[in-house]
């Protein structure tokens, strides 16, 4: 949803909002995307400008627009988190719940990908910990 190409970046905020719509259709609880990379050439793929303000506040656009077309009465949307763009670990997931400010947006808590640094493979158990506490309920 972050593809440098307007037109395309479009087509894939309405095909994901098409797809929370027929997991919310078909009972589904979740239904889980990545919020994309700047990367011109791979859409998952790791950009320099991914970790950046004015990324975040597109990805916060691109979300709400999703769950605002796709109108999910029971299907949570939630964006995975991975190493190399937002959100990128349990901080940034909560910026992003505040951000987005909508009741059916979550979080997917993926514990591979919060151990997204050397740092983190030697404590991985207490990253997820962590990121429990730090993603409790939110107010």
């Amino acid at each position: 949803m972050l593809d440098p190409n307007e037109s395309l970046r479009r087509q894939n905020r309405e095909h994901v909002a098409e797809r929370l719509a027929l997991a919310d259709e078909v009972g589904a609880l979740c239904c889980v995307n990545i919020a994309g990379s700047r990367n011109p050439t791979r859409w998952d793929g790791p950009h320099p400008d991914n970790l950046s303000q004015e990324t975040f506040d597109l990805v916060a656009e691109n979300t709400r627009y999703v769950l605002d077309a796709a109108k999910p009465r029971r299907a949570r949307f939630a964006l995975e988190m991975m190493p190399w763009a937002l959100p990128d670990g349990p901080d940034e997931c909560l910026r992003l719940l505040r951000a987005v400010e909508r009741p059916m947006f979550a979080v997917h808590l993926d514990p591979v990908n919060i151990v997204n640094s050397p740092g983190a493979t030697t404590t991985p158990v207490s990253s997820c910990g962590s990121a429990s506490a730090s993603l409790g309920p939110i107010s």
